[in-house]
């Protein structure tokens, strides 16, 4: 199930940056981050251990889990030409992470163990990084990405590691016809505490998916525009809780319209 229904975070970014020349820049930044996911139940259903012994689940109330990240970056940016642009940037991170851990422990009558859920906290120093591309044309531009860093939609209530790339591509058809695409890959892996005395598999996670997401949007006026939206997902690889799940894919379809208010002024 997806977990992520209570997360708030709270972050800042501290950023300096200096022209070493007209088409080349360094810089620096710091940036906060903490994550909170709030408490929640969670099902865990009978099974057999290695032993051939029964392991009782039942309805746990597992604590929330917190994520505290502090990342420093070196940035490097330039202006290749007039219309191709490159940025980079990368450091160290610390994450400090908060979670819920599994162990299992005997229980009479019946003969058998039960899970019981406790909390533990660990440190890890690791790197976030992020490089981008972009060439800017006569109607539109065309951009390349690549991300490493925490990512809070992994739907099981707590941080993951994200890597993604992708590209998108804006294209301006006419004065009434805009084309919006973007392609990805994207991994996002969670380790967490393992099962404490088991031979169980651990509750780690990763999923690994491809995405297509293409608008066509027709402008009306200045304020009113019909926006025509198609986004297939497909599902290469799902390892969860110890077992390979099954390739999905779906697509998803909208059509919208989208009215802009006139600013409000003071």
């Amino acid at each position: 199930g997806n977990f992520n229904n209570d997360n708030r975070s709270l972050g800042g970014n501290v950023e300096y940056t200096y022209a070493l020349a007209p088409r080349i820049g360094v810089g620096a930044n710091v940036v906060g981050r903490y994550r909170d996911f709030q408490d929640r139940f969670q099902v865990i259903r009978d099974a057999v251990d290695s032993n051939d012994e029964p392991v009782f689940g039942g309805t746990f109330f597992v604590p929330g889990t917190t994520t505290g990240i502090l990342n420093s970056n070196l940035i490097i940016f330039s202006d290749l030409t007039p219309t191709f642009k490159f940025r980079v940037s990368g450091g160290p991170s610390g994450v400090i992470l908060r979670q819920p851990s599994y162990s299992l422990t005997d229980v009479e009558p019946p003969p058998g163990r039960q899970w019981t859920v406790t909390e533990t906290r660990s440190e890890e120093l690791t790197y976030f990084a992020s490089a981008s591309l972009t060439k800017h044309l006569s109607r539109g531009r065309v951009s390349a990405d690549w991300i490493r860093n925490e990512d809070a939609s992994s739907g099981v209530g707590s941080s993951t590691l994200l890597n993604q790339v992708s590209m998108s591509g804006v294209w301006n058809t006419d004065q009434y016809w805009r084309w919006r695409g973007l392609v990805g890959w994207r991994n996002r892996k969670q380790e967490r505490e393992p099962f404490a005395g088991s031979t169980l598999p651990t509750l780690q996670r990763e999923f690994t998916e491809v995405w297509l997401d293409t608008s066509f949007i027709r402008t009306i006026n200045e304020r009113v525009d019909i926006r025509f939206r198609f986004r297939y997902e497909h599902r290469l690889e799902a390892f969860v809780d110890g077992a390979d799940r099954p390739e999905t894919s779906r697509f998803i379809g909208a059509v919208t319209i989208r009215y802009e208010f006139e600013p409000y002024r003071l």
